[in-house]
């Protein structure tokens, strides 16, 4: 006959110790310290800056689909002899072109110099400045206003994804 004797729990007069974590010493693998996990949705800088690329070529596309299909304007620039009206991948690709080129100069100046970050920007500010002399060929006011806007809106993308991937310059330290 089986024994139906409930089970007897500890006495609460005896306290009993806390088990002791096994010691390394035992044959098992000391704890590993734990890495920090990035904030959610936080990206590495490369992510960004290739989303950053996909964006501009996005703006761009945005801004062609609203001003041209929705908008009536004729994006159209004189170009030597002849007139040649901007499509939309003309438009992604040159936008897509311009942010690989951007950061790419930016990559290659982070291996080179502390002021990186410094330099990319001058030189991408005269970038837009320059890029934005093509628009004044466009057929139109409002062709020209378009084109000026999509020089600045994919300008915009890239100069604020670059400045926030990028580490600032250390300070230099001043002899004494």
């Amino acid at each position: 006959m089986p024994n139906t004797t409930p089970a007897r729990s500890p006495s609460p007069a005896a306290p009993q110790a806390p088990a002791a974590p096994p010691s390394p010493d035992e044959g098992q693998a000391p704890a590993r310290a734990s890495v920090p996990a990035q904030a959610p949705g936080a990206c590495d800088p490369r992510t960004r800056r290739r989303q950053a690329i996909l964006s501009a070529g996005a703006v761009s596309l945005a801004i062609w689909v609203i001003a041209v299909p929705v908008g009536g304007v004729d994006l159209a620039v004189r170009t030597g002899g002849g007139v040649q009206h901007v499509g939309p991948v003309a438009t992604v690709v040159s936008s897509v072109i311009a942010a690989v080129l951007g950061f790419a100069a930016l990559a290659l100046l982070e291996r080179r110099t502390p002021k990186a970050r410094k330099i990319w920007t001058a030189l991408a500010a005269g970038c837009l400045l320059v890029s934005l002399l093509g628009p004044f060929g466009a057929t139109s006011g409002a062709a020209m206003s378009v084109l000026a806007s999509m020089h600045a809106a994919v300008a915009a993308v890239v100069i604020i994804t670059a400045r926030r991937t990028t580490r600032r310059a250390e300070p230099e330290a001043v002899p004494r």
